[in-house]
């Protein structure tokens, strides 16, 4: 049984009563909804008013809040792993850079110098980084 003001705790179907339930943080709807008898629930959302009786589907780490959080998870490991990936490659591009711009400094002058430093593919590698991400985001959802 699941009261007004109390957090549903599992995924499931209500098997008896009526309720308007917040599940904005799940869905993002900006309404709550009136759920009855054979609509499902989902843990993490918020029983506003009425009282419901849920048939447990699921719960722990098989409820769809879990799944959204291990996503996210996984989602932190894969940035911090391809961060520190495009950073080594970086790291091993800036002394060439240096030198070819060095070079072209000398022989072509201050203008072609500093367009080869401005060029430098570091600096890509810096606004790609989180835009990969996003993409990634956006495929997993």
């Amino acid at each position: 049984m699941v009261n007004a003001g109390e957090v549903v705790p599992i995924d499931g179907l209500i098997h008896s009563g009526i309720a308007s339930i917040d599940q904005h943080i799940l869905t993002g709807e900006l309404q709550p909804i009136e759920k009855k008898r054979g609509d499902s629930v989902f843990a993490g959302t918020v029983v506003l008013e009425g009282k419901i009786q849920i048939k447990v589907e699921k719960t722990g780490k098989e409820t769809v809040a879990a799944q959204i959080g291990n996503i996210l998870d996984k989602t932190a490991d894969f940035k911090t792993s391809m961060q520190s990936y495009g950073e080594r490659i970086i790291d091993k591009g800036a002394t060439p850079t240096l030198a070819v711009s060095a070079i072209a400094l000398s022989v072509l002058g201050a203008k072609s110098g500093l367009a080869i430093l401005g060029a430098c593919f570091g600096y890509q590698m810096r606004i790609t980084a989180p835009l990969s991400m996003l993409n990634f985001l956006t495929l997993t959802f």
